[in-house]
């Protein structure tokens, strides 16, 4: 009685022992044979007891040299003999020839708590163009290029070349200009300090500042012309002293001492405007520039005539 009883009990909690343990898996591939850029569907089903757990596929699961397309996982489902769930991935290939679809792990948690590992198989498949053939077993051929459907001269085009001319006629001007500086720049630079003197004298005249009495500026230039060129030209004095220190620098001078009480009127008809804020009338600015003028002319004709007098007493003797 006892042995039948022992049985019994056996055979009660056998089922339920099973159930908890197992754990079973099956692979395959559909189809096996393909042409190129077909897709192949992998399915594993598995088959375990309650008290396992099945991981998710790695999401960047490798099958080269096949691209995965799609990757599903089955829902669970509960049946008489334990929990069916699974995978489903779709795959393709652009290539000709004979292949493996690599094996791939599926991770489970034991009723234990410890983590599984089982491989699905590998599976060969092969690929075949749409023709078939012996040809057919290479690589895939290269896809030229898309040709262009725009017109040799497209409104777009037109358009184009359009605003890079106008871009390349605007860089012109701007190098231009900025040519143009530079080459007035070192004309400026060559000329001499009577020539500089002249020329900016007259530049005064055409400024119009005497015109529309703007006094102070009008005056400043003019005596900063006057004194620059006295400076550069003859060696007198710098243009940091005083109109009164620069004065005795002057008298000091064989060749600017003939115009010693001109050049102190305009000078202190200068100083009277910038420091004392005098208003000079039109007639007696006139006179200042033209006297300043004159100055320029005439010390620059006494400089070379005693140049010229320096050269005949060197070639007597």
């Amino acid at each position: 009685i006892l042995i039948l009883w022992a049985a019994f009990c056996i055979g009660l909690v056998a089922p339920a022992w099973a159930q908890e343990t197992l754990f079973e898996m099956s692979f395959s591939a559909d189809p096996s044979q393909m042409t190129m850029g077909d897709e192949i569907t992998l399915s594993v089903d598995i088959l375990h007891g309650t008290d396992f757990e099945l991981k998710d596929l790695p999401p960047k699961l490798d099958l080269s040299p096949f691209e995965i397309k799609e990757m599903e996982r089955l829902p669970a489902k509960q049946g008489n003999q334990g929990v069916s769930e699974g995978f489903r991935v779709v795959v393709t290939i652009f290539e000709l020839g004979e292949f493996t679809i690599p094996k791939f792990p599926i991770r489970f948690v034991d009723p234990n708590g410890k983590e599984g590992l089982v491989y699905t198989e590998e599976w060969p498949v092969v690929v075949y163009s749409v023709r078939g053939g012996e040809e057919d077993s290479g690589m895939l051929r290269p896809i030229k290029g898309p040709q262009s459907l725009i017109l040799p001269w497209s409104p777009r085009q037109i358009l184009t070349w359009i605003f890079l001319g106008f871009l390349g006629l605007l860089l012109l001007a701007v190098l231009g200009h900025f040519l143009k500086k530079i080459i007035q720049k070192w004309r400026e630079d060559r000329r001499t300090p009577y020539e500089r003197a002249r020329d900016g004298l007259k530049s005064l005249e055409d400024r119009g500042l005497r015109q529309t009495t703007q006094w102070k500026p009008y005056f400043s230039e003019l005596s900063e012309i006057l004194k620059t060129y006295l400076v550069n030209q003859f060696g007198v004095g710098t243009l940091e002293l005083t109109t009164q220190e620069y004065l005795e620098c002057v008298r000091e001078n064989e060749i600017l001492y003939p115009f010693f009480d001109e050049l102190r009127e305009v000078f202190k008809e200068s100083d009277l405007v910038k420091f004392a804020k005098y208003a000079p009338g039109q007639e007696e600015a006139v006179e200042c520039q033209q006297k300043a003028l004159r100055l320029v002319e005439e010390s620059m004709k006494r400089f070379r005539e005693k140049e010229s007098q320096k050269v005949s007493k060197v070639e007597k003797e």
